[in-house]
């Protein structure tokens, strides 16, 4: 798995015990333009191809996701821009994107 190879994955735990999974890609702007347009496939190469952050999985089996995004876009990558492909029908997805934050949690832009 690419994102475990090149550090780019957060397990969360509670108690030892794991509550969530996290995976991110690095893409340049090329290879974005390419993933959002599908087929939503990345290589290896395209992991780490750009700046970018992209969440790949976001894994809350017991719920807390908002949790997770809170600490991603405070914690692990403040001050960058999120962005994540959602399913938005049947064989459909839509980009979400989550504005930078500083490490209080307000966006960098208000």
């Amino acid at each position: 798995m690419p994102a475990l190879v090149l550090n780019q994955a957060k397990l969360y735990l509670k108690d030892e015990t794991p509550v969530a999974f996290v995976s991110w890609a690095r893409l340049s702007e090329e290879v974005a333009q390419r993933y959002q347009a599908g087929p939503h496939q990345l290589s290896m190469t395209d992991w780490a191809s750009g700046e970018q952050i992209w969440l790949i999985d976001v894994l809350t089996p017991y719920g807390g996701a908002q949790e997770v995004l809170n600490n991603l876009r405070e914690k692990v990558f403040a001050g960058q821009v999120l962005r994540q492909l959602v399913p938005a029908g049947p064989a459909q997805v839509r980009l979400v994107s989550w504005p930078a934050a500083n490490e209080e949690g307000t966006s960098r832009d208000g």
